[in-house]
């Protein structure tokens, strides 16, 4: 069995990863004006008083950098993603486009049927 340790900071752990932001098209590779947040991938919920959060939400299968203004876009304006693997990102658009992203780029691979 193989075990990953979760870096302290997950940016760590991205920037070996290939570094750039996963959003469809994006090739930040550092901190701009804006910042970079860590995003999960499936929302994090936080616990309740007295009952205890989720386990597994923090772990590198669940992590995505974003700038700071993509993060807002994928939260707010319609964005959707999914992270079959680590490191692999589908991304549907709020025209039903849909993106995969990788270390290699952003590939366009469809549209929904609507």
């Amino acid at each position: 069995m193989c075990l990953l340790a979760i870096p302290a900071h997950p940016t760590v752990g991205h920037r070996r990863q290939g570094g750039a932001t996963q959003h469809p098209y994006a090739s930040h590779t550092s901190a701009g004006p804006d910042g970079t947040d860590v995003d999960h991938t499936i929302p994090y919920q936080r616990g309740d008083p007295g009952r205890p959060r989720p386990p597994g939400q923090s772990r590198i299968g669940n992590y995505g950098l974003l700038r700071r203004f993509t993060h807002r876009v994928k939260t707010f304006a319609g964005w959707q993603v999914r992270q079959p693997f680590p490191g692999l990102y589908v991304w549907r658009d709020p025209h039903g486009g849909y993106y995969l992203v990788d270390h290699t780029g952003t590939r366009r691979i469809g549209k929904s049927a609507a």
